[in-house]
């Protein structure tokens, strides 16, 4: 069976900071179509 991964964001107007359990990476991003599209492929990146 795989492992779990967890992604949280905390999102506000202008920000989005995104943590990942259990790799306790942080990262931000800016709350606009750059930062998306920036999050998405760092998402896509990560492994469990």
């Amino acid at each position: 069976m795989g492992k779990n991964l967890f992604i949280g964001i905390d999102v506000s107007k202008a920000i989005l900071d995104v943590g990942v359990i259990p790799t306790e990476e942080v990262k931000r991003f800016t709350n606009d179509a750059d930062g998306c599209k920036a999050l998405i492929s760092w998402l896509s990146e990560i492994e469990p």
